[in-house]
C-alpha cells in the first residue's frame, strides 16, 4: 500500500473529509489530494508530525519505514511476486535509463489522474 493510499484508507476510516484533514494538519485541502493520489514524492517534515498525530499513526508509517512496518513491506512485495505481468514490467523498467524511467513515472502519473 503507497503512502497515499495509507492517508486516504485512514482518513475514511476516520470519518473526516479532505478539508478536515487539510485544516488539522495546517495545509490546504490541494496538499491532501496530492498526498493521497502520490503526486508528492516526499511529504514535508513540518507536516508529517501533524498528519500522523491527526491520523494517529506512526509517523514511520508515514515514510514507508521498512524497519517499522515489515509485514505491509511483506504483503506489497508478495502482491508483486504473485503477478508474472507486475514482475516482468518490474524489470523492463529497471532495464530502462534513468531518463526512460522517469518518463514511464510521470506517464503512469498522469494516468492516474485520468479517472
Amino acid at each position: 500500500m503507497s503512502v497515499g493510499d495509507l492517508i486516504k484508507k485512514t482518513r475514511l476510516e476516520k470519518g473526516m473529509t479532505q478539508e478536515e484533514l487539510a485544516e488539522k494538519v495546517g495545509v490546504k485541502k490541494s496538499a491532501v489530494a496530492k498526498w493521497e493520489n502520490n503526486r508528492v514524492s516526499e511529504i514535508k517534515r513540518s507536516n508529517l508530525l501533524r498528519l500522523s498525530q491527526a491520523l494517529s499513526l506512526n509517523p514511520n508509517q508515514l515514510l514507508g519505514d521498512i524497519e517499522h512496518d515489515p509485514v505491509a513491506v511483506a504483503n506489497e512485495l508478495a502482491d508483486i511476486y504473485i503477478d508474472p505481468e507486475l514482475r516482468s514490467m518490474i524489470g523492463i523498467y529497471k532495464s530502462l535509463s534513468n531518463d526512460k524511467q522517469a518518463q514511464v513515472r510521470e506517464y503512469v502519473y498522469f494516468l492516474s489522474q485520468q479517472g
